[in-house]
C-alpha cells in the first residue's frame, strides 16, 4: 500500500484530475479531497506517479509505503 499526499486539489473537479491521472497509469486510487491524499494498493514506480500527477497539474509532497 502506498500513500500519496497531493498538493493542490480543491475541489471534486481536482479530485477528478488525480483520480483519472492514476487511471491512466491502471491504477485505482482511493482518492480524499479532505485529506489531500491518495491511497493505492498496490506496489507501482513512485517516478510514474509523481510524473502522472505533476502532468495532471498538481504535486506530490510526499509518499508513504506501507
Amino acid at each position: 500500500m502506498k500513500t500519496i499526499y497531493i498538493e493542490g486539489m480543491m475541489c471534486e473537479h481536482c479530485k477528478k484530475h488525480v483520480e483519472d491521472a492514476f487511471l491512466n497509469l491502471g491504477i485505482k486510487a482511493n482518492v480524499s479531497l479532505q485529506d489531500k491524499k491518495a491511497i493505492i494498493d498496490q506496489e507501482f514506480d513512485d517516478k510514474k506517479i509523481i510524473d502522472a500527477i505533476n502532468d495532471a497539474g498538481y504535486k506530490v509532497k510526499e509518499i508513504i509505503n506501507g
